[in-house]
């Protein structure tokens, strides 16, 4: 058989070996493989897209192996585990339901959310979008990056001679553009990037090597191999990039130009690139893979990319079978190593492979690799992926080596991961590939704190330069804190180590999960490096202690007590807490260098003796006092000499002063914890660190977690109740407390017990722990996700919290009495309020968070200062304003703001002839030109004049000055109150400053004035204008009808305009503007730009209502329509819509379009409101519509909903206009759209009449609608119906005008109606219904809440009505008036609901959903009256629904004058889960009770009677479901959401048992996953009880079969003595089995029989074969009894014995305390069953 050559897309076919007959274990015949081309989008998301995919076989093997597939290519939160078609109707769970060309929805869950497919479809050319990747934008990204130090330094690059250079499209090797490097498109890396765009006609963001290293500059583009890979966001896609085979003639960069003797040929580069792969499987058992098998090849000149290896025409990679495979890989060079891996899909990817051959079909060399080695995760080491080096001479080339990696992630909460990591490790001989850190020497991978050590085998790869680090961001944890990383070689005995300390998270810091990370230049430095970092976050998170004037306390480790300055002057570190001689106040003389003052003798302070370097007392004017301040990583100080340095604080274990004759100077400590006074007095705000830059953070849902950033969020307001005991209260969101209560640790306290704790201070690390007052013993504590939670003090860190103060409180500081300096203290006191409320967090260099407000900052204390830092001085003028002052700052890479200028007193600021302070972070927004300064006018001196604004660089001090002299006023100067200042240099302004003449045209339309506020933003090519009031017009009165309004707007000169934002708050419909057109005009400039509107401001479009719109100049029309629209794609039509010019031809209603193709229809598309002033008199609006995949146009149909005051509407004409083609429709209707004119239809059908062909008739159907003659049978409902032939519907009309009866739809009656629709062709089905309206549904609901019941929060509260013809749907309680609020404290509420005949109500069930804020309902009473029949019912309920004290969902039985009300039941519910690994859940589960009598609704299982989690493996769980009583259980459905890690169970059973007849229990067995990928592969299971048994004592013994059994056969069926039934019974023991033979002439029978000898009772079976019986018999139920005990169960079989057939069932015995056997069904063919009759009748022969 011969080889089959690979194509040019990498996609390898296999051959069996050549030369030799095929046998069993090759390939023979190669099969045609059907290929399927298929979409599929992402639930609920139209803005994603849609991806694109070819599966076949080949591609996917499996549907599981699609499934992982799809995961790594939509973004879902748990990967892809259903697709489902769009509507969510069909699942698809084999690759056989998958349609070519159809479009299918890809979920994480059972349910998916609809998508607008047309809409999904309809995304713009990228490289045609109004706003695309601009390169501001990727130059601001690049700055990002360089600030975290994963950039790189763009080189200059100057190409010097144009040289040329092939780019291919990622993924896609066939696409590909070869272009020449010249100055013109080098300029830099941005504008090459452009270029690319342009050329490969798609947005290019990235690039890339062949091989997938990522190209970052300009200058590694010039250096590269002559080729690169062009990307957009998407990852490299690796492909047969061969640049051999385009490139083979150019003069390539950095190689060389080979010369050869004349009449020799030039080596063929393309055959020197084919090689002939022979891949052998071992013969061991289970060798064969599923998974999908690549292979790298690794030359001295470059690597191949990953080439993936296809068979056609049978399995590959199977037992005992060789695989050969032809290769193009281009010209690699020698080959050194090769790397063999697969994909780990399919059902079974274990593979053992046992050789490996190799042969150049150009030089005809040849390898051979033995292998002998498993790819598989769970054999060997774990490893899918090899690297086996070439054998020259029997040895390899290169030693193979065992990396070992250890992995530490960092100390910081939440900072562990549960998602997949992954490595890549580059060294100078090679790479790794990426590979999964699959196998840990711990049992769990990647936790806080935790260091993981991994082995990675790979060919040496000598001197490591780098490695890339990431992980794939799936599962319930995915950001990781990854501290640093260390290698170690064994062949060379070198160890790598690789700093991070950074997140890897969407959420954190840069939102990348990729880092490359580079080694340290040795362990020593890197030691170094590490430590520095450490002590930067130590300073940053400990320094607040310094401020000038705090008092602070020295605490020393080793002796045990706090240091103490005696007035002698003598020092020690003996003192006790409340000794006032250890008491220092701060006087910070410059950076960490501070004096500490004795607070109780003021004339000394700490320092060190300058001979003798000893600690003591020195006056305070001394130099020898000074001491600089040095952070350790433990958040300990060492007290270092400045005079002369590395004299230090210390003492011995004594706590006497330490010197060097101490003989305890081994011992010695300099460590002392830093605590400083007055931290928790009253009204003081604080953070409680928990980590060096994490904090306890309130989250919106009222949960805490000690993972959240230092910022606003974290901050808490202390509220002193006594001595050591305090309240936390959100400053962010008030009246929310930190709180202990049930078991929960949160932040939804109200101030009561609840959220008292007292603080115990932990000296050893100056930590606290807040323990509950109200629940002695427990304390906040934090698990390693960072969540809160009530914990016993256990002396770890997940009880300690590290205060730091925000703002001092106003308690006086503990130690201090009434003396002279009193008011000095006070002094102190305020400016370190003032300075707390002012200053700036000192965070991490690492992450810094984002403030929109900044605060008024002192000069003081500016240490460690980021690049980032500015410092801002506003001086105001003659006049100062109490507004709201705002600023922005421009650069060319982006922008920073609005940026609120402000504190918290506002009458201090902005005052005449005043400098105002600030301190602001500009990030990321490359060389400043312009700042934007402004007022929002309101306050009472909302006059402003600004003189000059100031900003100064504090860590270069590079100064920008912008001169103002501006008076910012509506009353005052040009009425505007913002001003826009550029940046001078040289004295003079890099960009002028430009005043825009704007001119606003209002339409002519009737009522186009408005008396709204109209604003607008101009864009150009050097950012925004802002947005501006337009406020100051040349006309009195602004924007009259047909008026043109000028204005000026001023700003620094915005270059080229590019458009026009528009803004109309218009408050009601009085107030909609209609604008024509807006020109801008440039003075000294004669270009004008036009921007066309005309349209309503507000506009509805699609449904939404939109109060701005963008507008773009004329020459930009064709390629951007307003914002809101989508821009022009295939299938894009333009309709114009005009009303007939009557008084009242207008409409009120909301007008929808279909649109009608041979390829199918549209479907509704609404075009809008009149509401919304569209469709007046005499008018045409314009819309835009996508028709694609439609097909060619035959009919459209218009409707309208008859809503509004005046829904009738004359529409005159339809214009439609394909866009791409220019082909126009006129459609002419002229008439009235009305139920009142004409023929009463709202809906009109229109044929469109195409040239040269014919148009469908317009066909007036008659229908006939027979009403029973049934009681009843008449309705008063709206009924719709829709008409189906072989062209189309005539899609819902309502049959409203009888032709021959005024009353229509009565008892026996006969209607006929006329319906006018485009021919429909043959008939083939109607569709009729009804809403459901008119007499007989309406029910009035009054709701009366008790006066003692919380006010009513933000909670859905819903009601269901039970009758006996059924039940209602969810009714949703809510008020009838926006804006009403219902279930007020001592109210009654009314509400009007449509119900529909549920018959005899007798029940009802109330629900509450549980929001967050949500603090109960106290519900009184219930009254329901029907409209019609005045049928009534009063509910006394008098509950509350509160989670607290019970459930959300109540059931009250109903109570009439003819019967009794039904009793309400507790079912006790015993949920069973297994004993499997991973049998546990996470998720919310909820169960249905379903008895003879309805159903209990869906509860929420969330408070077990047992201890412990819930749900958790062997575990038995014990909840309480209260409802009306059920009658006779029937089933039950257990279901779970899927959220969280680990959402599959595995359900053992479930037990109920009722209240008032707590002695049985019913049983319900399982024994199944609840899993979308185990078991049945769903996550809802219905189960139907198989009987129900007697719950004997504990005392009662086991029954091994000895004693009487009284069996009773209940059964229904036989109506005559003539019928017989013959059943076997047969009883199943552990020993045996006895078979008991009864005919059954009745429907009930009883037999009894000792049942010696067959052991313990485990299932009984039953046969039977009706005899004289013409129809089928029904099995109900089988009791047994046993006469010796109190044994009893009802088995309820529930089986039909058909008539002349031998049938046979089987149940388990149901014994208390006992499992059930499981039960399986199993259907046996037909054709089985017969094989079995001819062995019964020969054994009778």
């Amino acid at each position: 058989m011969s080889e089959t050559p690979s194509t040019n897309f990498s996609m390898i076919h296999a051959a069996s070996s050549e030369g030799q007959v095929s046998y069993a274990r090759h390939c023979n015949v190669i099969q045609p493989v059907v290929a399927k081309r298929i979409s599929f989008y992402k639930s609920g998301d139209p803005q994603f897209s849609g991806i694109q995919m070819v599966v076949n076989p080949r591609s996917f093997k499996t549907f599981d192996a699609l499934l992982d597939n799809l995961s790594k290519k939509v973004p879902l939160p748990f990967g892809v585990r259903n697709i489902s078609t769009p509507r969510g109707i069909h699942s698809i769970t084999k690759l056989e339901d998958l349609e070519d060309g159809r479009s299918y929805i890809c979920s994480h869950r059972k349910k998916i959310k609809p998508i607008d497919l047309e809409k999904a479809r309809q995304k713009p050319l990228p490289w045609q979008s109004s706003r695309p990747v601009s390169a501001r934008r990727r130059a601001a990204q690049m700055a990002r990056a360089k600030d975290f130090g994963l950039g790189y330094r763009e080189l200059p690059a100057v190409v010097q001679t144009p040289r040329k250079l092939l780019v291919f499209k990622n993924g896609d090797p066939r696409t590909r553009q070869p272009i020449i490097l010249s100055r013109k498109i080098t300029q830099n890396f941005e504008a090459f990037l452009d270029h690319l765009t342009e050329l490969m006609q798609y947005p290019v963001v990235k690039l890339y090597t062949t091989d997938g290293r990522k190209v970052p500059s300009l200058q590694a583009v010039i250096l590269s191999s002559g080729a690169v890979v062009a990307a957009g966001r998407e990852p490299f896609k690796p492909g047969n990039y061969d640049l051999q085979k385009y490139l083979l003639s150019d003069h390539l960069p950095r190689t060389s130009r080979h010369i050869y003797p004349k009449g020799q040929a030039k080596p063929q580069g393309r055959k020197n690139g084919n090689w002939k792969v022979s891949i052998t499987t071992s013969e061991l058992p289970c060798a064969g893979t599923s998974s999908q098998i690549y292979i790298v090849l690794y030359g001295h000149h470059r690597s191949s990319a990953p080439i993936y290896l296809y068979g056609i025409g049978g399995n590959v990679f199977q037992e005992g079978r060789e695989d050969i495979f032809t290769l193009k890989t281009g010209n690699i060079g020698q080959l050194h190593k090769i790397r063999i891996g697969h994909s780990n899909s399919g059902l079974s990817p274990a593979w053992h492979c046992k050789e490996i051959k190799l042969q150049n079909l150009f030089s005809g060399e040849k390898f051979h690799i033995p292998v002998c080695r498993w790819l598989a995760q769970d054999r060997e080491d774990g490893e899918i992926c090899r690297e086996l080096p070439v054998f020259q001479k029997g040895q390899p080339i290169l030693p193979v080596t065992v990396y070992e990696v250890r992995v530490t992630t960092g100390e910081r909460w939440n900072a562990g991961t549960e998602s997949r990591v992954y490595i890549s490790i580059y060294g100078e001989k090679g790479d790794t590939g990426s590979r999964q850190l699959f196998r840990s020497k711990n049992p769990k991978k990647f936790l806080k704190g935790q260091t993981d050590i991994f082995s990675l085998e790979a060919v040496h790869l000598g001197y490591l330069y780098k490695i890339v680090i990431a992980h794939d961001g799936l599962g319930s944890g995915t950001g990781w804190f990854l501290d640093d990383i260390v290698i170690k070689d064994p062949t060379t005995d070198l160890e790598y180590a690789f700093l991070c300390h950074r997140w890897l998270d969407h959420g954190e810091d840069d939102g990348e999960i990729i880092r490359e990370l580079y080694p340290s230049d040795n362990s020593t430095f890197f030691g170094r490096q590490k430590l520095e970092l450490q002590r930067k976050e130590a300073w940053a998170a400990e320094s607040w202690k310094l401020r000038k004037g705090n008092t602070l306390q020295f605490y020393n480790r080793l002796s045990g007590g706090f240091v103490r300055l005696h007035p002698d002057g003598t020092i020690d570190a003996l003192g006790e807490k409340t000794d006032k001689n250890g008491l220092f106040d701060v006087v910070i003389k410059r950076g960490n260098i501070c004096i500490f003052q004795s607070h109780q003798t003021r004339n000394l302070s700490l320092g060190l003796d300058n001979i003798s370097g000893m600690a003591t007392g020195k006056a305070n004017s001394g130099v020898s006092s000074e001491l600089r301040v040095l952070y350790l990583p433990n958040r300990c100080a060492i007290l270092e000499s400045v005079m002369v340095p590395g004299h230090i604080v210390a003492f011995n274990c004594q706590g006497k002063v330490a010197d060097e004759s101490t003989d305890s100077y081994a011992g010695l400590s300099k460590e002392f914890v830093i605590y400083a006074k007055g931290v928790f007095h009253n009204s003081a705000v604080v953070l409680l660190t928990t980590s060096l830059c994490q904090a306890l953070t309130l989250r919106s849902d009222g949960s805490c977690s000690g993972a959240g950033n230092q910022s606003e969020e974290s901050h808490w307001k202390v509220h002193k109740i006594s001595s050591g005991v305090c309240m936390f209260e959100s400053v962010k969101n008030s009246r929310m407390f930190l709180r202990i209560k049930n078991g929960h640790c949160d932040g939804r306290g109200t101030g009561d017990v609840d959220c008292h704790f007292k603080i115990q201070k932990n000296l050893e690390n100056g930590s606290i722990s807040l323990e509950s007052v109200k629940s002695t013993g427990l304390f906040v504590g934090l698990l390693p996700d960072g969540q809160t939670k009530p914990v016993l003090y256990i002396k770890d860190t997940s009880v300690f919290f590290y205060p730091q103060v925000i703002q001092f409180g106003r308690g006086k500081p503990m130690g201090t009495s009434a003396t002279a300096s009193q008011q000095e203290e006070k002094a102190r006191e305020l400016g370190n309020q003032v300075e707390a409320a002012s200053q700036c967090m000192a965070h991490s260099p690492f992450h810094t968070p984002a403030s929109t407000e900044i605060r008024n900052t002192s000069t003081t204390d500016r240490i460690l200062l980021s690049d980032d830092e500015w410092q801002v001085l506003v001086l105001t003028g003659n006049t100062g304003t109490q507004a709201n002052v705002t600023l922005w700052v421009y650069g060319d890479k982006g922008v920073t703001g609005p940026l609120l200028l402000g504190k918290d007193n506002k009458e201090q600021l902005f005052l005449p002839r005043k400098e105002d302070e600030f301190q602001i972070q500009v990030k990321n927004i490359g060389k400043i030109f312009k700042i934007r300064i402004g007022h929002d006018g309101t306050s009472q001196q909302p006059e402003w004049s600004l003189q000059m604004v100031t900003m100064q660089h504090l860590k270069s001090g590079k100064t920008l000055n912008f001169v103002a002299n501006k008076c910012l006023s509506r009353i005052q100067g040009d009425g505007d109150i913002v001003c826009e200042l550029p940046v001078e240099e040289d004295g003079k302004a890099i960009f002028p400053i430009v005043r825009y003449d704007v001119n606003v045209y209002t339409g002519q339309l009737k009522e186009a004035e408005t008396t709204s506020a109209i604003y607008l933003c101009l864009y150009g090519e050097r950012g925004d204008s802002g947005i501006r009031l337009l406020h100051k017009s040349d006309m009195p009165i602004k924007f009259q009808r047909g008026q043109i309004d000028k204005f000026q707007v001023e700003a620094v000169s915005l270059g080229k305009l590019q458009k026009v934002l528009l803004l109309c708050k218009a408050t009601d419909l009085s107030q909609y503007w209609y604008c024509e057109k807006v020109i801008v005009r440039e003075p000294m400039k004669e270009l004008e730009s036009i921007f066309n509107c005309e349209r309503w401001l507000p506009f509805m479009s699609q449904g939404i209502i939109h109060s701005e719109i963008e507008l773009y100049p004329q020459e930009m029309q064709i390629n951007h329509q307003p914002k809101m629209q989508e821009e022009a794609n295939d299938g894009d039509w333009k309709i114009t819509v005009v009303t007939g010019d009557y008084e009242k031809a207008g409409t009120t209603a909301t007008v929808s379009l279909y649109a009608y193709g041979e390829k199918r229809s549209s479907g509704p598309i609404i075009l809008g409101s009149g509401k919304h002033q569209l469709f007046n008199p005499n008018s045409a609006d314009i819309f835009k519509i996508n028709l694609r995949d439609v097909g060619e146009l035959y009919k459209i149909r218009i409707e309208h909903d008859n809503s509004g005051k005046d829904p009738g509407w004359y529409l005159e004409e339809i214009k439609m206009e394909e866009i791409a083609t220019g082909e126009v429709f006129s459609l002419i209707v002229d008439c009235w759209i009305t139920e009142n004119e004409d023929d009463g239809d709202s809906c009109k059908e229109i044929a469109i009449n195409r040239p040269n062909k014919k148009s469908l008739p317009l066909v007036v159907y008659e229908i006939h609608v027979y009403t029973g003659s049934k009681l009843g049978a008449e309705t008063d409902s709206n009924v719709l119906i829709n008409l189906f032939g072989t062209r189309g519907d005539s899609g819902k009309r309502r049959l409203h005008q009888s032709k021959n009866n005024q009353v229509k739809f009565r008892q026996g009656q006969v209607d006929v109606f006329f319906i006018r629709a485009v021919s429909l062709g043959e008939l083939k089905k109607v569709l009729i219904s009804h809403d459901g309206t008119g007499p007989g549904g309406q029910w009035i609901i009054q709701v009366k809440t008790a006066e003692d019941s919380p006010k009513a929060g933000e909670c859905k509260r819903t009601l269901v009505i039970y009758g006996s013809k059924g039940k209602s749907k969810d009714l949703i309680l809510s008020p009838r008036n926006p804006g009403q609020v219902c279930f007020l404290p001592g109210t009654t509420d009314e509400f009007l609901i449509e119900v529909g005949d549920v018959g005899d109500v007798y029940k009802i069930r109330v629900s509450c959903d549980d929001l967050p804020g949500f603090e109960g309902w106290h519900l009184k009473s219930f009254h329901i009256e029907e409209s019609q029949t005045k049928q009534e019912m009063n509910f006394d309920c008098s509950c509350w629904f509160s989670r607290e004290n019970g459930e959300l969902v109540k059931e009250f039985p109903a109570e009439t004058k003819d019967q009794n009300p039904l009793p309400v039941v507790n079912y006790i519910v015993s949920v069973y889960t297994g004993d499997q690994w991973g049998a546990e859940t996470f998720a919310n589960v909820y169960i249905t009770l379903y008895g003879k009598r309805g159903d209990s609704g869906a509860r929420k299982l969330y408070q077990s009677l047992k201890k412990g989690e819930l749900f958790q493996r062997n575990k038995l769980d014990l909840f309480i479901v209260e409802a009306v009583s059920l009658s006779h259980l029937e089933k039950v459905l257990l279901a779970h959401d899927g959220e969280g890690y680990g959402a599959g169970l595995y359900l053992k059973m479930i037990t109920i048992q009722e209240s008032k007849n707590p002695n049985i229990e019913w049983v319900f067995p399982c024994w199944n996953w609840l899993d979308s990928h185990l078991g049945a592969y769903v996550t809802v299971s219905e189960l139907k009880t198989i009987g129900k048994r007697l719950i004997c004592s504990p005392e009662q013994p086991l029954i091994n079969g000895h004693g009487s059994w009284i069996v009773d056969i209940i059964g229904s069926g036989l109506s005559t003595k003539e019928e017989m039934m013959e059943l076997s019974l047969v009883f199943y023991g552990h020993l045996n089995h006895k078979k008991l033979t009864l005919h059954m002439t009745e429907n009930g029978a009883q037999i009894k029989d000792e049942l010696e000898g067959i052991g313990s009772l485990y299932k009984l079976q039953v046969s039977g074969r009706s005899i004289q019986l013409n129809r089928s018999w029904h099995l109900d139920t089988v009791n047994l009894r046993h006469m010796g005990s109190t044994l009893e169960m009802w088995l309820i079989f529930d089986y039909w014995f058909r008539s002349n057939e031998e049938d046979c069932v089987e149940l388990p015995i149901l014994i208390s305390g006992q499992d059930p056997l499981p039960v399986t069904r199993l259907k046996i063919p037909k054709l089985f069953m017969y094989f079995l009759w001819i062995i019964k009748m020969t054994s009778y022969h």
